[in-house]
């Protein structure tokens, strides 16, 4: 039954897919930016759900270590995606340079130390949580730059719903942190954790189409 929940969050993501490109513009570098993140998530859920299965292949550990890169290089970005819809909400202050460079140098920060700690240091370990065949990490220690970005799109989502009354980009970033928050250390927090990630990716997929529409011209900004 855990397999088949992974397997309909794979699907999700595959018709949230298809539903960005109904509206999308593919000139825009967020919808390509949430597009990465989502293929991401579709890995993620796929590999997870098939490990029963196909955990003694010689091809299984090796892709499941891009689980791990898949996050380790998209999430750090998403402070810039909220920066633009910041900009895109009239709020002035985010055109400021120096905010700017702050962010960009939190994101080369955090691709430094998860290139360096979850993708050359990483150490996979065998594990079967519910049922759920896969391999985790073997060094358990907190996610400190995806717990940044989820925190830092927390606190630019507040003026961009009170400029733009739009409350929908907080509501999913606040929801998956506190559902990785609360289940962590939980053997069925990985579902949870998933769960939140496809509400997270539709409260962005909306916040997009919502800004997009409002302003297409300034995509670049």
């Amino acid at each position: 039954m855990p397999n088949l929940i992974l397997a309909s969050f794979a699907l999700a993501i595959v018709l949230l897919f298809v539903w960005s490109l109904q509206w999308g513009d593919k000139h825009s570098p967020r919808l390509w930016l949430l597009w990465a993140l989502m293929a991401g998530m579709l890995f993620d859920n796929s590999m997870q759900a098939i490990g029963n299965w196909t955990i003694d292949s010689d091809w299984y550990q090796p892709l499941s270590r891009l689980r791990w890169a898949a996050h380790v290089l998209v999430l750090p970005f998403l402070s810039l995606f909220a920066l633009s819809l910041m900009r895109l909400s009239g709020i002035q202050w985010a055109h400021n340079r120096l905010l700017k460079l702050a962010l960009w140098l939190i994101v080369l920060g955090s691709l430094a130390y998860g290139i360096w700690h979850d993708i050359l240091l990483l150490e996979l370990s065998q594990t079967s949580p519910l049922g759920v065949t896969k391999y985790t990490s073997a060094v358990k220690s907190l996610p400190y730059p995806t717990i940044l970005a989820n925190l830092l799109v927390i606190l630019m989502a507040i003026p961009i719903w009170r400029a733009a009354r739009w409350p929908w980009l907080f509501a999913g970033a606040a929801f998956i942190f506190i559902t990785n928050a609360v289940t962590a250390g939980q053997a069925w927090g990985f579902i949870a954790a998933n769960f939140a990630e496809v509400v997270f990716a539709v409260s962005l997929l909306a916040s997009e189409r919502y800004f997009s529409a409002l302003a297409p011209s300034q995509y670049n900004k």
